[in-house]
Formats: structure tokens, C-alpha cells, sequence
């Protein structure tokens, strides 16, 4: 997480800052928050609660979009939790005094928990690979094809591509070494057409086929 405060003002009670920031796992999941509004004085400690509180609410939302993400590569939507806990979070900041942004962060976790293509494309990709180092070819084959069908179907969706986007800008060159060991022209030649940004490097892997 990267923090950049904007504003701070002081009446004597409240202390409030407004700001923005940058989250993000260090590869495919990047998120811009535009507005940040929070209290706080020196001294308040951040502490996870259910009770909601303008900061550490902040911290939970991006917390456990951020492990929805993550959980969705590793069993087919199991991040469904953590997005559900992510909406109870802006659902509450929106009923809160510091409600700016809130109904911003609820849309957010919305579209992303309800973006299936994205979900079932990142799981299959894992699938895929972990299929394929136990030489199981065809669970394997079959998982690229999931990914492929999901990938097509969610570019489809203007919203949904920007996360289709940051995900293949992370991934791209792991998945195209990936299908390059399963040997199979028609998987890359496939993805340089739905893939435009990055069809040239698809096309070298297939001049050099």
C-alpha cells in the first residue's frame, strides 16, 4: 500500500485527513483508490474490529479484496468470502459520517466478486499449470481451453477489462512460456488474436515455432 495525503484539517475534536492510495500484491492485482477519508490522532492504535472505524475499515477493504484475489487462484472461486467480508466493510463505511469513496470501493468489490470469467480464467491458468507439472496432459489441455474461453468471454466486457488487462500485463510472458512447453500452435496463435496488447509477443513465439 501506498498512502499520499491531500488534506488535514483540525476543529479541536476531530482530526481529519483525506488522501489517496496505491494497493496492490506486486504483480497482477493494482488498484487506485482516489479518496481517502479518515480521522485519526497520535496515539490511536489500528486494530481490527467489527466495529466500524474510517482507517482501519480502509485497511480491512483492501485487505481482503486483495486475499479474495489471491484465494481465486488457488480453488476455483474461494475468494468468495473475502469479497463478501470487503462488501459488509463498504457497506458499512457508506453508513458512516466519512461516507465519500465508500460507494466507489462498494461498486469495486461488486464487479470483481461478480466478474466470473476473470475469477474462473485466473483458477484455470493455476489449474493448468499444476495439471501439467504432474503430467497430466489432458486435465491440463483442458484447463488451457477454460482460461482461453473465459478470457475471450471477459474481454467482451468493457469493465472487466481493465482487470483482464493488469492481470495479462503481469502474466503474459509466463503464460506464453507455459503454452510454448505444452507445444501447441493453435493455444498461441488463439491468444495473440484476443490478446492485442501483447499479440507481437505471441507472433515472435510463433515465427520461431
Amino acid at each position: 500500500a501506498q498512502f499520499y495525503f491531500d488534506t488535514y484539517t483540525d476543529n479541536g475534536y476531530l482530526q481529519i485527513y483525506t488522501g489517496k492510495a496505491f494497493w496492490g500484491n506486486g504483480g497482477d492485482q493494482k488498484y487506485y483508490d482516489k479518496f481517502i477519508q479518515f480521522t485519526y490522532r497520535p496515539g490511536d492504535q489500528l486494530i481490527h474490529s467489527t466495529r466500524f472505524e474510517p482507517l482501519p475499515g480502509f485497511i480491512d477493504y483492501w485487505v481482503n479484496l486483495i486475499l479474495a484475489g489471491e484465494l481465486d487462484t488457488y480453488d476455483q472461486f474461494s475468494g468468495t468470502q473475502f469479497y463478501g467480508l470487503a462488501r459488509k466493510v463498504a457497506e458499512l463505511g457508506r453508513q458512516s459520517n466519512l461516507k465519500k469513496g465508500w460507494d466507489e470501493r462498494l461498486t469495486d468489490v461488486e464487479e470483481l466478486s461478480a466478474n466470473q470469467n476473470f475469477r474462473k480464467m485466473k483458477f484455470a491458468f493455476s489449474e493448468a499449470k499444476y495439471f501439467w507439472d504432474q503430467h497430466q496432459d489432458s486435465d491440463a489441455n483442458r484447463q488451457i481451453n477454460v482460461f482461453l474461453n473465459a478470457l475471450e468471454a471477459g474481454l467482451q466486457q468493457d469493465r472487466a477489462r481493465i482487470y483482464l488487462s493488469q492481470y495479462m500485463n503481469a502474466h503474459y510472458q509466463e503464460l506464453g512460456d507455459f503454452l510454448w512447453q505444452v507445444g501447441n500452435r493453435d493455444y498461441v496463435e488463439r491468444l495473440a488474436r484476443v490478446d492485442d496488447d501483447h499479440a507481437k509477443y505471441y507472433q515472435d513465439m510463433l515465427a520461431d515455432w
